[in-house]
């Protein structure tokens, strides 16, 4: 859902009376909705893109260990993942599950870290 169109719908059907490749789609809503919501699209689209590719770049060692571990052994257990990425086990150390913003806290420490 997204605050500028909603939970707006707009399908395009091709009427069952009139089956063929001949016959034009038929849209559920007007062309500037249609714009509306392919522009919100794509907003969110490139939005998850930055978010996702942060996480990578803030990861990237952990993203390599595991990387090479699954190309070593093609499996690993969860207890075996949180050694590799430097985290504790939530089942054993009874520590929370990492949440969205941790991603900006490691990036400020980092930044913090790198300015002295």
């Amino acid at each position: 859902m997204s605050q500028r169109v909603g939970l707006a719908n707009c399908a395009q059907r091709q009427p069952a009376f009139l089956a063929g490749p001949e016959f034009p789609l038929q849209r559920d809503c007007s062309e500037q909705t249609a714009r509306e919501i392919d522009e919100e699209v794509k907003g969110i689209l490139d939005r998850a893109y930055v978010e996702a590719k942060e996480v990578l770049t803030v990861h990237r060692n952990e993203l390599k260990r595991v990387a090479g571990e699954l190309l070593a052994r093609e499996t690993l257990d969860g207890a075996e993942f949180y050694r590799l990425v430097g985290m504790p086990h939530p089942k054993e150390a009874g520590a929370a599950l990492p949440v969205a913003g941790a991603v900006a806290g490691a990036k400020a420490s980092e930044k913090a870290e790198a300015q002295g």
